[in-house]
């Protein structure tokens, strides 16, 4: 928590002589996202609060321009199925957001930012989901993703043109095979490279554009060096993406994972809300985003 000093402060003009008694509380560049994250109000003043406050009501009035420039004026339509997960996201970091809302006010897909790196997270490969002719309205928006994962900017289309290598690790076999083939239609001229050994992943990953990854397929002894592998990727400023692949479970792996992108995943997943996204607008959802968050943070 901040600290408090309490100074007598004397004035003098060379005859007469004001005292008055001076406190000062000095607080942490995180005092608000730490009293946030603690409960505790004693790490923060409320000068500090109301400025946090106004910034953050400023900050929905714009809204997310990511949500924006992924759907545009397009209804959202996104069944990600019961044996899928979702997304706690850590509520009091400011740099994770909910991309996927579904109707009953849970995350289903989620990104941010961190330093220079850009991140997403989905609870099931949407790409699953597009070989199953699922979903297939949210292809578009899933190829913007992907360039605002590469450049910061989902309109930049550019950026999907050129070649590319993506290091794919730690999926499934056939959630794997999905993906290679989606991309392979989609964007000819990227190359997948599977980087599934463990101690070798710095190695992989190193001439890949993108990471994508999950931890099913990994055992849970591998989760420090799964972290300190991915957490490398970040701090270079490599975009990150996770696609937790067949089951409505976790593992140390991949919630390892989760904690880089701040973000966890509820016992159960998706298997008893069996949510979904149906939107008319992306307004729409941004409403209940807002709404879900502000639940969040009482």
């Amino acid at each position: 928590a901040g600290k408090t000093y309490s100074f007598n402060i004397a004035v003098s003009d060379g005859t007469n002589i004001t005292r008055a008694p001076v406190t000062v509380k000095v607080t942490s560049l995180t005092a608000v996202e730490d009293a946030l994250r603690t409960g505790d109000i004693g790490y923060t003043t409320a000068d500090e609060l109301l400025a946090a406050s106004i910034t953050e009501v400023a900050s929905k009035k714009t809204g997310i321009p990511l949500l924006k420039a992924l759907y545009g004026t397009s209804a959202i339509a996104y069944t990600p199925g019961k044996s899928t997960q979702l997304m706690d996201i850590k509520p009091w970091v400011e740099s994770a957001f909910p991309i996927l809302m579904g109707a009953k006010g849970n995350t289903l897909a989620m990104a941010g930012t961190q330093g220079t790196a850009r991140y997403a997270a989905f609870g099931v490969p949407p790409t699953d989901l597009f070989k199953a002719s699922q979903s297939l309205g949210f292809e578009a928006p899933f190829g913007r993703l992907l360039a605002w994962l590469f450049s910061g900017d989902a309109l930049n289309t550019t950026s999907l043109t050129t070649s590319r290598t993506v290091a794919l690790s730690m999926t499934s076999s056939g959630s794997r095979n999905n993906f290679k083939a989606w991309i392979a239609q989609k964007y000819p001229t990227w190359k997948v490279v599977d980087c599934n050994t463990v101690s070798a992943l710095a190695t992989c990953y190193s001439p890949a554009t993108l990471i994508v990854t999950d931890g099913g397929s990994s055992t849970e002894t591998d989760a420090a060096a799964v972290r300190q592998a991915v957490s490398a990727v970040m701090t270079a400023g490599k975009p990150v993406l996770y696609l937790h692949t067949g089951t409505w479970g976790s593992n140390k792996v991949s919630e390892t994972v989760a904690a880089l992108m701040n973000f966890s995943m509820p016992y159960g997943g998706n298997w008893w809300a069996i949510d979904a996204a149906s939107w008319t607008n992306v307004s729409a959802m941004q409403t209940a985003i807002w709404d879900q968050q502000g639940k969040k943070k009482k």
